[in-house]
């Protein structure tokens, strides 16, 4: 065996394990991550701490993980639950407080988010529009999170392992403990990292009924697993007690249907210093350009023209519609909701859009 024959055997392997087509497949997607990884950790080491992530400092600098869950449970000074709180406190420990240590987890959960959404896309289509969604994630709005010092980069992270182990259980006939596991233990997680994280379980719930009633038996391993996790929930009410209590003093007091549309252009192209003129016309643009791609999906799943199953189409297309699901729970119980509340959108808005994106390419 020659030397260069050694050095392609690991990538070779990898690309095996992984289910890539190609090296070049390989090598496109790891550009993208290390793309987002470059921007996102200069955009960090540039950007001065602000008000939510000396909260967060303060919080999780304390002496031992105890104190801090007592603070959280008691005197939040950041209204979220504690898993977040607890990775941040494991990285403060090796690294000190620092603007780093709390921001690096944020990176690694949009970095796990990428690789899911890559695979989950890969698996359901095809590895053209995999990488269609990997390269849209490296240049969305929601980049953004993946240098903050907040609980939103780590829920992607989480989502991203829910919907894979979720869509793994469903095409393993057997030997499905481990993705079912992942499945329970992704969701728990994600409830107890933002307490809005609870509408991630809409887009879940809803597609494995829609398969459980296309497919004409119930699936119990599966339910057995969404339940388990979502009984996960028990960790959050102690902290969700203690939020509560800062509801009143909120900076928010209404909430208008103008955030759905403001949510859906923030998640795809940022915050655009520009014109209100400008921004409506735009936003109308991005609207008919989302629409037609997302419906092209729908029209070529419906004409058996596209490979992605539906429960999955279903999956992708309620994980889409989180904004609408966050402003009902807004009206009706919190009265609060913010677009970094419902950022798990954009993971099916993604893979919607890289999916009509392959279609339109399609080589003939």
């Amino acid at each position: 065996m020659t030397k260069k024959d050694l050095m392609n055997k690991p990538i070779e392997r990898l690309k095996i394990y992984l289910g890539f087509e190609s090296t070049t497949g390989l090598l496109s997607a790891s550009s993208f991550i290390l793309l987002t990884a470059i921007i996102s950790l200069l955009w960090s080491h540039a950007e001065l701490l602000w008000s939510d992530e000396f909260g967060i400092l303060m919080t999780d600098s304390v002496g031992s993980i105890s104190r801090m869950l007592y603070v959280q449970r008691n005197y939040p000074i950041c209204l979220d639950p504690a898993v977040y709180h607890l990775v941040d406190h494991g990285f403060i420990y090796w690294f000190g407080p620092c603007a780093m240590a709390i921001r690096i987890p944020s990176l690694i959960g949009y970095i796990v988010m990428q690789v899911c959404l890559f695979i989950f896309v890969r698996r359901g289509v095809n590895e053209r529009a995999a990488l269609f969604a990997i390269a849209l994630s490296s240049m969305t709005g929601t980049l953004w999170y993946a240098g903050q010092g907040r609980p939103y980069g780590l829920l992607l992270g989480f989502l991203g392992l829910m919907m894979l182990s979720w869509q793994s259980a469903t095409k393993q006939e057997s030997s499905r403990l481990i993705p079912l596991l992942c499945l329970s233990l992704s969701t728990a997680l994600a409830l107890n990292t933002h307490y809005y994280a609870v509408l991630l379980l809409a887009p879940l719930c809803g597609a494995e009924l829609f398969r459980e009633i296309e497919n004409r038996k119930p699936d119990w391993e599966m339910c057995s697993a969404i339940v388990a996790g979502v009984l996960g929930v028990v960790f959050l009410l102690p902290f969700l007690k203690a939020a509560s209590e800062y509801s009143g003093y909120y900076y928010i007091k209404s909430v208008s249907g103008h955030i759905v549309s403001h949510s859906y252009m923030w998640m795809l192209i940022g915050d655009l210093n520009i014109s209100k003129s400008i921004k409506n016309d735009v936003q109308l643009l991005l609207i008919f350009v989302v629409g037609l791609l997302i419906g092209t999906v729908i029209y070529q799943t419906i004409r058996g023209k596209c490979e992605l199953p539906n429960a999955e189409l279903v999956f992708l297309i309620l994980i889409s519609a989180v904004p609408l699901f966050g402003y009902v729970l807004a009206v009706l119980v919190t009265h609060v909701l913010e677009t970094r509340f419902v950022l798990g959108a954009v993971v099916g808005l993604l893979s919607l859009l890289a999916i009509g994106m392959s279609i339109v390419f399609k080589a003939d």
